[in-house]
């Protein structure tokens, strides 16, 4: 059994580590938060399979060959204080992947609304304002963005609602 620790980190922190692991047995192996002093989710991303789930709540399953494997998981941290101003705003939105771009479905009552798409250290990759009037939809073009983890904020009024997305 191989435990591992990560330590230093604010009780606010917000971002990702990449989460590297040695193993002499080829199979099945699992991955879980043991102990969390953290305050909020601990997400794991799979970058051999694209799946990401929050392992402070249940234990990840995983195939692998027995060596050194440097670059397979990413480790990313969210903090409790990312969450939604309001929870009906919050089921009003909901975002999908359709090819290379990624398309966010509002509820007809927004209109105008603000949108940034942030990295897990909180670095903005793209961000605007849009009017809805195609069907109250919103594409970003996620072409040139690499397939990771990534918060969506969308903002309408006072409202605010972040939401974890993946683009595969």
């Amino acid at each position: 059994m191989l435990r591992a620790f990560i330590q230093g980190l604010p009780a606010d922190y917000s971002g990702s580590i990449q989460l590297g692991y040695v193993t002499n047995h080829s199979g099945l192996h699992q991955m879980k938060i043991d102990e969390n002093s953290f305050y909020g989710s601990v997400w794991l991303l799979d970058k051999n399979t694209g799946k990401q789930m929050d392992i402070s709540t249940s234990a990840y399953s995983f195939n692998t060959q027995a060596g050194v494997i440097n670059s397979r998981f990413e480790i990313s941290f969210e903090n409790s204080v990312i969450s939604n101003t309001e929870e009906l705003f919050e089921n009003s939105w909901y975002v999908y992947q359709l090819n290379d771009r990624m398309i966010v479905q509002l509820s007809a009552e927004e209109i105008k609304y603000d949108y940034q798409l942030l990295d897990m250290s909180g670095r903005i990759l793209l961000s605007g304002s849009s009017l809805t009037d195609d069907g109250n939809q919103l594409e970003l073009d996620v072409a040139s963005i690499p397939k990771a983890a990534y918060l969506l904020t969308i903002k309408n009024n006072n409202k605010t609602s972040t939401k974890r997305i993946l683009i595969k």
